[in-house]
């Protein structure tokens, strides 16, 4: 009997008595070995390094919704939840209240003796593996932000020292900037210095030598006339 045919009847109890009646058991209902992603927004899997190491993925939230699932359906069976959670996916879109559907899908298990308690220790059994995925996830993430933590100080650090180095070599840079100006100013001054020296050598040199040539020339022409006489 499929789910859906069961679903229509109007005596859930009644049908469950049948089938006491005949000594034949319930049909168990057929579901698939997982739950099915919450969401389907997400057509990438995480890999098991990935997940665990908590660190690598970047696509979001529907990229963990589509791992936790994984995960518990990776997980063995406990009790007969995952087969009521698939069984009620089956008639999700059957127009009738939820309270309806609940307790027309709850009937095969009933009387397989599930009992509603059954359902709910067997999912918060459920919550603990997932509890226990999530804990292995946040220990991934917190060594890997305590890494960048540390590594993000570090480069701090050592950016201030950067920084103090910097201003150092920028006050040294201005100082021997003015230092060069100074020089260049006094370099000006000494051109300056040098070029009047070297132009008043020249004239005075030319001077001694115009009063050398004209001794040499008045007086040795003074000198042979007086021999002469």
């Amino acid at each position: 009997m499929s789910l859906k045919g069961f679903f229509v009847k109007e005596d859930a109890d009644k049908e469950a008595k049948d089938y006491k009646k005949k000594n034949t058991p319930p049909e168990k209902t057929v579901v698939s070995s997982k739950i099915e992603p919450i969401s389907n927004s997400s057509n990438s899997s995480i890999s098991s390094a990935t997940a665990s190491s908590g660190i690598e993925s970047s696509n979001g939230k529907a990229e963990f919704m589509k791992y936790f699932n994984e995960q518990l359906a990776n997980t063995p069976p406990i009790g007969h939840y995952l087969e009521f959670v698939n069984a009620m996916k089956e008639v999700e879109n059957v127009a009738t209240d939820e309270k309806t559907k609940f307790q027309m899908i709850f009937a095969p298990f009933k009387a397989q003796k599930v009992t509603v308690q059954n359902l709910i220790d067997a999912g918060k059994k459920y919550q603990e593996i997932l509890e226990q995925k999530k804990a292995a996830l946040e220990n991934g993430y917190k060594q890997g932000i305590a890494q960048r933590d540390q590594s993000i100080s570090s480069l701090n650090e050592e950016n201030k020292s950067i920084d103090q180095q910097m201003q150092s070599l920028n006050s040294k840079k201005l100082k021997n900037s003015e230092s060069i100006k100074a020089a260049m100013d006094e370099k000006t001054k000494l051109d300056g210095k040098k070029a009047d020296f070297t132009s008043a050598h020249a004239e005075v040199n030319t001077s001694i030598q115009v009063n050398i040539d004209k001794i040499s020339q008045f007086l040795e022409a003074t000198t042979t006339t007086t021999a002469g006489k």
